[in-house]
């Protein structure tokens, strides 16, 4: 009999100005935690303005899953400060996009089809984890590696994103094909939160910050 052991990545962004502990003793803690799990955790810490940096696997390459909807809208609002898209353009879905295997809160509103605007569509795929609206914008923007082509050029080496959800939805094994190390989640995360290279415009970050913080999935989503 296989067993396919879960595999989990545990992502800690903390950006202030001091930790609110030692890093020693919240390394004990987090082992703590983890000692007991029968899985592989990957963590990353980011502290004391970037002066702190903690890891646990922090090298090793974890499954993205749906982490990488972050990525896919870093890269759409991107395009947008570029004048290449509209945030309120419309994008027209198919009823024969909206596939049945995939979790959809848009096909579930609009089972024939709709149009909606971009950022309607990356508020249904980021705030909702909508697998629709995520292949939607990886077609629009011209695949996955668009995206990947995209954070690597800013600055941030050791990622893969090779498929849609479809095709990651349909295979198990194919999900390896997009992946991350713990620090390069890390640091994608401090590059938005902290924009100091500008990666964003103002708009753009303050819409994906707003969009984030009304995810609804999750634990108990």
């Amino acid at each position: 009999m296989k067993i396919f052991q879960l595999t989990a990545i545990i992502l800690l962004l903390t950006v202030c100005n001091t930790f609110a502990q030692p890093i020693d003793s919240l390394k004990q803690e987090i082992q703590k935690i983890i000692s007991s799990k029968n899985t592989t955790i990957g963590v990353a810490v980011l502290g004391n303005n970037g002066q702190d940096v903690f890891s646990i696997n922090g090298e090793r390459h974890f499954p993205m899953q749906s982490v990488f909807k972050f990525h896919i809208g870093l890269a759409m609002l991107s395009e947008i400060d570029r004048g290449n898209f509209k945030l309120n353009q419309k994008i027209k879905i198919k009823k024969s996009e909206l596939l049945p295997g995939l979790w959809s809160p848009i096909r579930e509103k609009y089972p024939e089809g709709a149009n909606l605007s971009i950022a309607e569509i990356l508020e249904y795929t980021i705030s909702q984890s909508d697998n629709v609206g995520c292949d939607i914008l990886l077609k629009i923007l011209g695949g996955p590696n668009f995206v990947e082509n995209y954070i690597k050029a800013s600055g941030v080496d050791n990622i893969s994103i090779k498929i849609n959800e479809e095709v990651m939805q349909n295979n198990w094994d194919r999900q390896f094909e997009n992946w991350t190390t713990p620090l390069a989640a890390n640091q994608i995360l401090e590059l938005f939160f902290l924009n100091e290279s500008n990666l964003l415009s103002p708009s753009s970050y303050d819409f994906l910050w707003k969009i984030m913080k009304e995810t609804a999935t999750g634990k108990s989503g």
